[in-house]
């Protein structure tokens, strides 16, 4: 990957000079955060300030790493988009209209539920597109933290060979969750279902209590691994790590910051999700009702129910994946600047470059 040295974790060897004026040797041992920079007396070569930053810095700098990188941000978010959700979509339209699964005189519930999961399959494929997003993202607000604009082609040619460690961490840890998950809740929930079938009064009272204190147990769990696995595709992107040692850089990182991140996340979650309702829910609606209306034809409206959903997860995915994926990118950097003096090192591989 292109000018990976600045991104270098601590006690890494930097890589070789790759010619006359390489900056590398500047991100050997880097200064002292607090040991003035020589250049720039707020320091802001690029989207950011290269000091700690705040909530305000943070949006600020991924509203300009978006404004300015626009075909790298919004352009990929589109086409990965496009080529994840046409796809699912129409498999979800052919799942409604297929005889195979509902039979030649469908039922309502039947056909409702068919439908119910068509129309999650773009909301899922979504979520598995986003990790790619997220390390686009990450190496657009890297290159812009240190000045630089960067095209849409080279985005792809630089994180294209993280991809697979993209999709192979996620799903790794959405494996973990699941299985937690399951020997948590699994089963507190089949002894209630059990337990309920009695006739005995109180019968179910122990199991409920035990499966909701098993639901809490798994939503703290979920949240702990969540905030300190954040991380995790900054480090394989930026730092080209393995992913076992990208968990490792997450879990460091994260050590004493946990309610910030945390904090910034939900708050950052809910606010791209009022946005991306308030732009989608209306143009759903209207397309829904455009596909389905006329004709009292049940899975005429499922099918338009699945269309809706797929145009919905697009425009969510296109709007706010960029966002977010900067917002945690910040983040991941704020950390660094704070921990590592990364800040400092990066000041240095500006001015070397004459940024």
């Amino acid at each position: 990957m292109t000018d990976a040295p600045e991104w270098t974790a601590p006690g890494q060897p930097p890589p070789p000079p790759t010619g006359p004026g390489d900056p590398s040797p500047a991100y050997q041992v880097p200064p002292s955060p607090a040991a003035p920079s020589p250049v720039y007396a707020d320091p802001r070569p690029g989207i950011i300030p290269l000091r700690p930053l705040t909530l305000g810095d943070i949006y600020a700098g991924v509203a300009a790493a978006i404004r300015g990188n626009l075909a790298a941000t919004v352009g990929l978010a589109l086409l990965v988009s496009l080529v994840t959700l046409i796809p699912t979509t129409a498999l979800g339209v052919w799942l409604v209209g297929s005889r195979a699964l509902t039979g030649t005189s469908p039922s309502t519930d039947v056909q409702a539920l068919v439908s119910s999961v068509a129309s999650w399959l773009p909301s899922l494929v979504q979520v598995f597109a986003g990790f790619a997003l997220s390390g686009f993202v990450a190496w657009v607000v890297g290159q812009g933290a240190i000045g630089r604009r960067v095209t849409g082609r080279q985005t792809w040619a630089a994180t294209k060979g993280r991809i697979g460690a993209l999709v192979g961490a996620n799903l790794l840890l959405a494996l973990v969750a699941v299985l937690g998950i399951a020997v948590v809740v699994g089963g507190p929930l089949a002894w209630f279902v059990t337990a309920s079938r009695r006739a005995t009064p109180g019968s179910a009272l122990a199991p409920g209590l035990l499966l909701l204190g098993g639901g809490v147990v798994a939503v703290v769990a979920l949240l702990l691994v969540g905030v300190r696995m954040a991380f995790v595709n900054p480090a394989l992107v930026l730092e080209e790590s393995g992913i076992v040692t990208a968990f490792r850089r997450s879990w460091a990182l994260t050590r004493t910051a946990f309610w910030r991140i945390l904090g910034i996340t939900l708050l950052t979650n809910v606010l791209v999700a009022v946005v991306a309702d308030l732009i989608s829910a209306p143009v759903a609606a209207v397309l829904g009702y455009a596909v389905g209306s006329g004709t009292a034809d049940l899975q005429a409206l499922y099918v338009a129910q699945v269309v809706a959903s797929g145009f919905t997860a697009l425009v969510a995915s296109t709007l706010t994946t960029p966002f977010t994926a900067g917002v945690n990118a910040l983040l991941y950097l704020d950390l660094r600047f704070r921990r590592e003096g990364l800040d400092t090192t990066l000041i240095r591989a500006a001015a070397g470059r004459g940024t």
